[in-house]
């Protein structure tokens, strides 16, 4: 029998502000004379994407909560730092708040749980479980306490879009593709007989018109944002299989944290917790719904891949194959890499709506 969604929700994301709102409350701050401070934000994204339009909002709630004590410089497109050096931007202080991606930091091994493709489509459940988790497991938390920092939340991305340059019939006809893909991704499609390649974010469109790749695996706000579309026309949807495959996380330099007085500290946990509740139908889903009807302006139409027979012998074979894998990597990080895992997928299970719609619902109805 499972609770009310809504209601575990919430107790998730509180779970979640309460063990950092002790956090910021233990120790000497040196800012507990309730400064100024300015705080600079770092992401690799344009302003437009959605996750930084929830940045904006972070930024502006923390000053709203704050009285303007707290405000913020921010650095889009990578000006600042750039995607795969936003922990470590975050850990020598380069910047104070980053848009981070655990794919990228393949070391944060439980960072990356949220990564492990074929467990749910319900995108709000997988994230407020991660931070749950995050809340009440000291290892999660010790991975980025070890680098200088501090999760503020994780999120997700849509579900995984796969564009390309030349049209695809079936899954049989990506055997022997090269794709660009990154995380969990790389193991999810390699079942499918394609070759994943690593390729930076900002790298992407040259290497699908020069024809380096045959088409890129990515969100579908990314693939608008990117405007891959101008060079992989064909467009697939890969969620309605995979589910939910790749995480962000706003992360802040300890440092710059401890620097905030205690009220400071509370108002950014505050916001973080509801900024984190209310992703996927405040900023998320409007987004695709928006980048949907973007690619119906230029004529192209997410596409199923099938037969349904390879779909679902794809997720029974993959799916498990995720789970190992992040299990035996995850064991030098925890003392029971399995009972970890558990946990995660029983939390995401509890939180499920039973209604979360795929990005090719989302479009069909934008």
């Amino acid at each position: 029998m499972h609770l009310n969604s809504r209601k575990l929700a919430a107790a998730a994301v509180s779970a979640m502000a309460l063990p950092l709102a002790l956090a910021g409350c233990s120790g000497d701050s040196a800012g507990s004379d309730g400064g100024s401070a300015t705080l600079t934000f770092s992401t690799f994204l344009t302003e437009d994407h959605p996750a930084s339009v929830a940045a904006q909002a972070w930024m502006s709630q923390v000053t709203d909560a704050t009285d303007g004590s707290v405000e913020f410089e921010t650095f889009y497109n990578a000006s600042l730092c750039e995607a795969p050096e936003s922990i470590a931007c975050a850990e020598n202080g380069t910047a104070d708040v980053v848009l981070a991606v655990p794919a990228y930091t393949p070391e944060m091994l439980l960072a990356n749980i949220g990564s492990t493709t074929f467990v749910t489509k319900d995108l709000q459940a997988n994230s407020d479980a991660i931070n749950a988790l995050y809340a009440d497991e000291p290892d999660f938390q010790a991975e980025y306490s070890d680098r200088n920092q501090r999760m503020l939340f994780q999120f997700n991305n849509s579900m995984p879009v796969l564009v390309t340059k030349d049209p695809v019939t079936s899954f049989d006809a990506l055997s022997g593709k090269d794709i660009r893909a990154s995380g969990s991704m790389v193991n999810g499609i390699s079942a499918l007989g394609v070759n994943p390649v690593a390729i930076d974010p900002a790298e992407i469109y040259e290497s699908l018109e020069r024809g380096v790749v045959a088409g890129a695996a990515f969100p579908v706000e990314s693939v608008v944002d990117y405007r891959l579309t101008e060079v992989a026309p064909n467009a697939y949807d890969l969620g309605e299989w995979m589910g939910s495959y790749a995480m962000n996380s706003y992360t802040m330099n300890q440092g710059a944290y401890d620097g905030l007085s205690a009220d400071q500290q509370e108002a950014i946990d505050s916001v973080s917790s509801e900024i984190a509740g209310s992703y996927v139908d405040e900023f998320l889903i409007p987004a695709v719904e928006e980048n949907c009807r973007a690619l119906a302006a230029e004529g192209i139409e997410l596409q199923s891949l099938g037969p349904v027979d390879d779909g679902e012998a794809w997720v029974a074979a993959a799916g498990g194959t995720q789970q190992s894998t992040w299990v035996e990597g995850a064991s030098s990080a925890t003392d029971d890499a399995e009972a970890f895992y558990n946990s995660y997928v029983d939390r995401v299970a509890d939180l499920e709506s039973g209604d979360a719609p795929t990005t090719a619902e989302i479009c069909a109805s934008a």
